[in-house]
């Protein structure tokens, strides 16, 4: 479990009990313009384009799943 990472040497200096009680600083706060600002992630919009159109299935198909 959890205790395997907190027992890791990378983790030694790390205190968890200031993590869980929300206390620790970030490394590195991003600059925002606004609430919505986005400019700090990837662009994703190539991936907004539609599925490839699917055909149906045959008769012969669509009974191998009548029992499912």
């Amino acid at each position: 479990g959890d205790k395997d990472i907190r027992q890791h040497e990378w983790f030694l200096d790390f205190d968890f009990n200031k993590l869980m009680k929300k206390e620790l600083e970030a490394p590195w706060v991003p600059k925002l313009k606004d609430p919505f600002d986005t400019a700090n992630f990837d662009n994703w919009d190539h991936e907004d384009k539609p599925p490839p159109k699917q055909r149906k299935l045959t008769k012969k198909e669509q009974k191998r799943f009548e029992a499912f």
